[in-house]
């Protein structure tokens, strides 16, 4: 069966909403515990420190994935 560009379409767009808010519960979870340990907010180079964590958390998951 092959799909039509529409179907294509809003495939790849229900797959980037679907990986973004997964990323995002993942980088919220991170900065909810850091916060609740450290007792303090996260200033935003705490934040880009946990944004970067998460992605390459996901890539070495991707990489024992394939092993």
């Amino acid at each position: 069966m092959k799909l039509t560009e529409k179907q294509i379409e809003t495939a790849k767009c229900t797959l980037i909403d679907e990986t973004s808010d997964f990323i995002l519960a993942r980088v919220c979870d991170v900065m909810y515990e850091t916060t609740n340990i450290s007792g303090e907010e996260l200033d935003l180079e705490q934040i880009d420190e946990v944004v970067t964590s998460v992605y390459k958390g996901l890539y070495y998951e991707k990489e024992e994935t394939k092993q």
